[in-house]
């Protein structure tokens, strides 16, 4: 597990451009954290990371639900703080995981399956101006329960889905 203090919006955002470098196709980024903690700074981080840092807008999809930036592998930004759980399998949420993208879901406690490896990114307030930031590489097993791998460096090429 990587484990971070942000004092910062900047120091979030690179921290974020820390774990694209770990990122492949197929990944799969769940962000878990209050209102306010940095959850799209973050994101924004990852796909300035994987977009080589090119002038690049990364904003909240919370009304549009899901944001698309062109990288040289897709990536998909999604919100899901305005959903309930029937509305995430009429939007088709499961259709943008696929291993040529990389999925990014904030909100990601009301995701109604996990992939079988997945990033957990916890982002959690310490004080008024200051959060850590952790994350690992996880593994879903049906059978067993999620598991923590050290995975950190590896590269998905397969993402197949088990519903929780």
């Amino acid at each position: 597990m990587i484990q971070r203090l942000s004092h910062s919006p900047d120091q979030t955002e690179e921290y974020g451009r820390e774990l694209a470098h770990h990122l492949g196709p197929g990944d799969t980024i769940l962000l878990y954290g209050d209102l306010g903690t940095g959850k799209t700074v973050f994101t924004r981080g990852i796909v300035k990371g994987l977009c080589s840092d090119r002038d690049i807008y990364v904003s909240s999809p919370s009304y549009v639900i899901v944001l698309e930036y062109r990288c040289p592998l897709p990536v998909y930004h999604i919100d899901l703080f305005r959903l309930e759980q029937p509305d995430l399998f009429e939007i088709g949420l499961e259709d943008y995981f696929t291993e040529n993208a990389i999925v990014i879901v904030e909100w990601a406690e009301k995701m109604p399956f996990l992939p079988s490896e997945y990033w957990r990114v916890d982002l959690v307030w310490q004080d008024e101006f200051t959060r850590s930031i952790a994350w690992r590489k996880l593994t879903n097993d049906p059978d067993h329960g999620t598991e923590r791998q050290d995975l950190a460096g590896s590269r998905n090429t397969n993402n197949p889905f088990q519903s929780i």
